[in-house]
């Protein structure tokens, strides 16, 4: 089950989302901390979205919705979970929330490894990048 909580809930559920988000930061370059999101979520200004399967949290994921002058975007800004295939199917919950938010995009950024599972995205730039120090 997807389920968006509630910002004034979100102290109850956040220390064990940030379990399973801390690990999609570990031995990799962002732009993004697990500190930044916690308080982007704790403001309000992204969403935590858990998957609950009635045992335990499967999978976790934040969300903002950014405006550019162009258009909106629902941009998924850290997600991490296990048994994947149990659960990504419940994607298109966070989809329909960004249409409902008159988003014209949800962009997920993250691991090359995201591509085989969702082959209706495409991939339509690579970001490189050169260290100057």
């Amino acid at each position: 089950m997807l389920v968006c909580v509630d910002p004034t809930q979100v102290e109850k559920i956040w220390p064990h989302a940030r379990l399973l988000l801390q690990s999609a930061f570990v031995g990799r370059q962002h732009d993004d901390t697990i500190e930044a999101i916690e308080a982007d979520v704790m403001s309000g200004a992204s969403l935590l979205w858990i998957i609950w399967d009635g045992t335990g949290l499967l999978a976790a994921a934040t969300t903002k919705v950014m405006s550019s002058p162009t258009r909106k975007v629902l941009r998924v800004e850290c997600a991490a979970g296990r048994e994947m295939h149990r659960w990504l199917h419940l994607l298109r919950g966070i989809e329909d929330y960004g249409r409902e938010q008159g988003c014209a995009v949800c962009r997920i950024e993250g691991r090359e490894g995201w591509k085989s599972w969702l082959p209706d995205y495409r991939q339509p730039h690579i970001v490189l990048e050169k260290a100057l120090t």
